[in-house]
This record gives structure tokens, C-alpha cells and sequence, in this order.
């Protein structure tokens, strides 16, 4: 199915189907870089940060882009095996574990209703007293 087959079958422009595809490539590259900075640094994927891999992927293409014609292929992998590198020692901390069970919450009771006044009857006595700092 071409783009523009796929356009006119889900009634949307060409350029938002464009876009949602290249978003979707753009978020499958990044995940996938944070598997292998993962794998380097020996650690789970959450502990590798979204949106520092964002930037530095971002900065990484443009460099190679910058240098196309430039960098060698073995160049362009070594910076690679940097990036993850640097992306390994760039580590969130550790998750805290839930204080709760994951579970469906519960609606905590209503404020307590108020059923009775407590209003007294007869006249209030007060004094006024001063305050010394």
C-alpha cells in the first residue's frame, strides 16, 4: 500500500501519515540506541535517560551529516561505540520499588457529613489578653 493510498483510505493528509511515520521510526532508532547503551553499561533500559539519548542522537546525525565525505565508515562506528559510551556512564538512578501493590486505587471515604450542629446556646465570654515577644 503506498502512502497515498494509505492517505485517502484513513481521510488524512499524506504529510500526517508522513510525519506519524517518521515519529514512529524516530522513537523505534532511539529506543534501540538505549538497548545498546543498556547492554554497554550492563543495566536496565529505564536507567538510560529518553531524553538524554534524544539529544545526543540528535547531535550525533548532525555530526555525521556535517561530516559526510569527511568520516570514514570505521570513524563513524568508533564515534558510535563513543556515544553509547558516554550514554553508559550517563545512568538515572536506581528505581525505587513501589510502596504499594499495583492495584486498581480504591475512592477513599467522602469527608465525614455534617449531621448535627454543635452550636451552644447562651451568651460567649472572652478576655483579651496581650502578647509579650
Amino acid at each position: 500500500m503506498t502512502l497515498k493510498e494509505m492517505a485517502l483510505r484513513l481521510g488524512l493528509s499524506t504529510a500526517a501519515i508522513s510525519r506519524a511515520l517518521s515519529d514512529r521510526v524516530s522513537q523505534t532508532i532511539i529506543a534501540q540506541t538505549r538497548m545498546q547503551a543498556a547492554g554497554v553499561a550492563g543495566t536496565e533500559v529505564l536507567r538510560i535517560s529518553f531524553g538524554k539519548t534524544l539529544g545526543l542522537v540528535r547531535s550525533f546525525w548532525l555530526t555525521l551529516a556535517a561530516g559526510h565525505g569527511i568520516i570514514t565508515k570505521k570513524q563513524a562506528q568508533a564515534l558510535t561505540g563513543q556515544m553509547l559510551n558516554f550514554l553508559s556512564d550517563t545512568l538515572l538512578p536506581p528505581r525505587r520499588k513501589r510502596s504499594c501493590p499495583r492495584k486498581v486505587r480504591q475512592p477513599v471515604r467522602s469527608w465525614p457529613r455534617l449531621t448535627e450542629n454543635s452550636n451552644s446556646l447562651g451568651s460567649s465570654h472572652y478576655k483579651v489578653t496581650p502578647i509579650f515577644a
